[in-house]
Parts: C-alpha cells; sequence; structure tokens
C-alpha cells in the first residue's frame, strides 16, 4: 500500500489509523469537545465544519465566513498539537449539513488549506469532475493534502460502480480516496470489500478508506485493513455516520488483529 505521512503519522503502514469526528455549530463548543478528545484513542480528527451555525448563514460574505472557519482551524491546531486535522464541509446531499453553492464550498475548503491548521481537506466527488478538480488544484496549491469522497446512505451499488467512483477519484487528482456505503445485505459489505481489495491491489499507490455503513457493515470499519483501507472512522462520544463504534473498543478490537505481530497484507 502506498503511504502517506502527515505530522509524523503515516497512513499506510501499521494498524489502520482511527480519525474521530468533531461536530459543533461554534468555535467554543468545538474547542471544548476537541479538549474533551483527550480520553479516547485517536491518530487524526475530523473537523465537520457543516455542522457551524456560520456556514447556513447565506446572508454572510464569503470572504467573513471563510476568515472565521481559519480562525477555527487554528484555534483547533492549538489544541490539537501534532495531531492531522481533516477538514470537511459535508453536504445534505453526502449525508451532511450543508447546502452551499460550488463557489462557496471551492472558497472555503481553499481557505481552510490556506490557514496552515489542516492536514487534509476533503472533496466531494459529486460536486463534479471539473468543480472537483479545481478544488484539488487550490488545496494543493496550498501545500496541502485531499481526501476525495463519495457516500451513498441508501444502498451499496454494484462492484463495478465502486471501483470507477475510486478511479475517478484518482484521475482527479485526489491522495486519498474515500468511499461510504449503506448495505442492504450482507452480500453488500462483501462487495464493498471486493471493489476495495480490487482497487488496491490493481492500484497500490492509492491510499484507501473505504466502509459499508449501519450495524451489518461494522465488520468493515474493523477488518478493511484486510483489503486495502488504511484508515477506520471512530466515535469519540459521538458519532458522524451509522455505524462508527467508539473509538476505545475499534483501538482494541485492532490491537487484538495485531497482539502476535502478524505483519499487514498491505
Amino acid at each position: 500500500m502506498n503511504s502517506l505521512t502527515l505530522r509524523g503519522l503515516t497512513l499506510g503502514e501499521g494498524k489502520p489509523k482511527i480519525i474521530v469526528p468533531l461536530c459543533a455549530g461554534n468555535q467554543e463548543v468545538l474547542l471544548q469537545k476537541a479538549s474533551a478528545l483527550s480520553s479516547h484513542p485517536f491518530d487524526l480528527v475530523e473537523w465537520r465544519a457543516d455542522f457551524m451555525d456560520a456556514v447556513h448563514a447565506a446572508d454572510t460574505p464569503n470572504h467573513a465566513l471563510a476568515a472565521e472557519l481559519s480562525r477555527c482551524a487554528e484555534a483547533l491546531r492549538g489544541l490539537l498539537g501534532d495531531t492531522p486535522l481533516l477538514f470537511t464541509l459535508r453536504s445534505q446531499k453526502e449525508g451532511g449539513e450543508a447546502l452551499l453553492p460550488p463557489s462557496r464550498y471551492m472558497i472555503l475548503n481553499q481557505a481552510a488549506a490556506e490557514s496552515g491548521a489542516v492536514d487534509l481537506v476533503d472533496v466531494e466527488l459529486s460536486c463534479g469532475a471539473d468543480c472537483v478538480r479545481e478544488n484539488i488544484r487550490r488545496i494543493h496549491a496550498a501545500g496541502v493534502h485531499v481526501i476525495a469522497s463519495s457516500h451513498d446512505f441508501q444502498k451499496t451499488p454494484e462492484q463495478a460502480v465502486l471501483t470507477e467512483r475510486l478511479l475517478a477519484m484518482q484521475r482527479c487528482g485526489a491522495d486519498i480516496a474515500k468511499l461510504a456505503v449503506m448495505p442492504q445485505s450482507a452480500a453488500d459489505v462483501l462487495t464493498l470489500l471486493a471493489a476495495t481489495e480490487e482497487v488496491h491491489r490493481l492500484h497500490p499507490e492509492l491510499p484507501l478508506v473505504t466502509m459499508s455503513m449501519g450495524e451489518l457493515g461494522i465488520l468493515s470499519r474493523i477488518s478493511g485493513e484486510l483489503f486495502g483501507s488504511c484508515m477506520s472512522f471512530a466515535a469519540a462520544g459521538e458519532s458522524s455516520a451509522p455505524g462508527q463504534l467508539p473509538a476505545k473498543i475499534l483501538s482494541q478490537l485492532l490491537s487484538v488483529l495485531h497482539e502476535d505481530g502478524r505483519p499487514s497484507v498491505s
């Protein structure tokens, strides 16, 4: 598996890295929740900026909102130290809270990258190839990496569709490809894992983060590493998607899988 190092943390080596979400409506609550993370095991933090009240104020000028989010990111960085930070503006169509025109979405992602406080920015594949490429170009210009993402909270598409989505992210220039789908059966979980294995086997240069959501998909959050997934999302007191295990439990399970020193298949 190709590796990517962020503030000394290498994705794609050793155990899958645990990433936990932070969701809050304002900076004060955001920092309170960030301070409380110390009681949980994790490797990275995802700031779900789409939960911020300011993001939903349509009359706020782009520059003012960008400045506010940058200040929040800088404050978070002060608390997180060297822990890598992922900035995410999850849209409503992808299961989040944000309803933003493409131009505003792009400006805010760029501002986060240029703050110097975040290490990764999430860019949704569904915003369209041109939008994705321009987002990635601007974020890369700021020296920050990109996770391209795709979410389906209703179903699990066929394996060929899933592999194509991951490869489309690679073609657009993403550093990491993320895919989350909802299973309706155990077979759907196998479809997600098979797509992950296929892309990992044929394109080992592309780091992957994949998961099957909900209770049916919990296995994919634990064993995704065997198929090529380098990270797993977990809850540190709150979850941002169905099926996320508490970070403490996920950490224990991953440790058990690695306790005999078996080398990773990746």
